[in-house]
């Protein structure tokens, strides 16, 4: 099973909440000191949202990235990326992490 999400890192206080109003089923939480991470499920619908809080937020791409999240569940050896994972990289060409869960 594969989820895909879209986190942030490094927002202020008032960027945390502002992601969490403008974007469907974000969550945040303090990553340090006054550093906050945002994190949201990337789908066709919550794209647009995100790309949009990036432009007005004035979010570094270097803060963001794109995980994918690997479920291993011993059936099945390869899974596909979904297809919203290309067009987000069209918009905001950020690093991709792979994170594999047991």
């Amino acid at each position: 099973m594969l989820k895909t999400y879209f986190r942030i890192s490094g927002l202020t206080k008032l960027q945390a909440l502002t992601f969490t109003k403008e974007v469907q089923d974000a969550q945040c939480q303090l990553q340090q000191e006054h550093a906050y991470s945002g994190t949201a499920l990337l789908t066709e619908y919550s794209m647009d949202d995100i790309n949009m809080f990036v432009v007005r937020q004035h979010v570094h791409v270097e803060q963001c990235e794109i995980l994918l999240n690997v479920l291993n569940n011993h059936t099945n050896n390869a899974c596909s990326a979904p297809n919203v994972l290309n067009q987000m990289l069209k918009h905001i060409d950020c690093r991709v992490t792979v994170e594999v869960q047991q």
